[in-house]
């Protein structure tokens, strides 16, 4: 999870969020022989060229792609996106999984689970994609793939200008502002200007689904698939306290920090003990 930041597309929403750090290169698999792609660009960059001595073009290409990635995934981290949660594949470096929790607006209560599929060429080539995992009644939503529309916002993507957070901080403000040419779900669309009431039964019908679907997973063995499961008090009431202790704590006067329940270095959950 994160925290506002300064260009949110939804400046007037709350901003207690918490926010993961942690190390990208724990989730990056070894892709080149038996050295880590990350060993392989230290090398690279670092070791003089000798003479005589070639670098693998292959190498140096999934050496910067690998770079690339880590970048956007520490620009995501650092722009603080509230509501969102997202952790790259632990089998692919170009799948990320995540969560867009809303808090306001006509899809308030909604948790809604998306995947993002980076392309083989990034950062050349075109956006990235989104899906949801659950059906999202939404204009820019396609009602049979559940792939978010990004043509109108991305379609010249440039690796000098896009980033991958600016995906991800769209996906989230579609909830909060629908966007007036979204005509991806034509039906959704002609309702929202046309049928707003119905559009307004459609939308909470969309956001209990939601948080029944949550709970739902993929057929995957993947080992950082986001997974949820049901409130125990003998599994989660220790860490709820812990949850409420923090925020009503003065320490720092009321305001976002923005720091990680989960220690740097880690993916353990609420590993971060001095913060508390």
């Amino acid at each position: 999870m994160a925290v506002m930041g300064p260009n949110d597309f939804d400046p007037d929403e709350e901003t207690g969020d918490f926010s993961r750090h942690g190390s990208i290169r724990k989730v990056l698999h070894s892709l080149v022989r038996t050295d880590s792609l990350l060993g392989k660009s230290a090398k690279m960059l670092d070791r003089p060229k000798s003479k005589g001595s070639s670098i693998d073009p292959d190498d140096y290409t999934l050496s910067f792609k690998e770079y690339t990635i880590i970048s956007e995934y520490n620009l995501v981290v650092n722009r603080h996106i509230p509501g969102l949660y997202v952790i790259p594949s632990a089998n692919s470096e170009l799948l990320w999984f995540g969560v867009i929790f809303i808090r306001s607006g006509i899809y308030r209560g909604g948790i809604f689970r998306f995947i993002l599929q980076i392309p083989e060429d990034f950062p050349n080539g075109v956006h990235p994609s989104l899906i949801f995992e659950t059906k999202v009644f939404h204009p820019s939503v396609d009602s049979e793939t559940l792939e978010l529309n990004m043509g109108t916002v991305f379609s010249n993507w440039s690796k000098n200008f896009n980033h991958i957070w600016q995906v991800l901080d769209y996906t989230r403000s579609i909830f909060y502002h629908i966007p007036g040419k979204a005509k991806t779900n034509k039906l959704a669309a002609h309702l929202y200007e046309f049928e707003r009431e119905e559009y307004l039964r459609q939308a909470t019908k969309c956001v209990q689904n939601s948080q029944c679907d949550v709970y739902k997973t993929l057929e995957t063995d993947d080992a950082h698939y986001l997974k949820f499961s049901h409130f125990d008090e003998n599994i989660h009431g220790e860490t709820l306290r812990t949850l409420k202790k923090f925020k009503n704590c003065n320490k720092y006067n009321g305001h976002s920090s923005g720091l990680s329940w989960v220690k740097r270095g880690s993916l353990k959950p609420c590993s971060a003990n001095s913060y508390f």
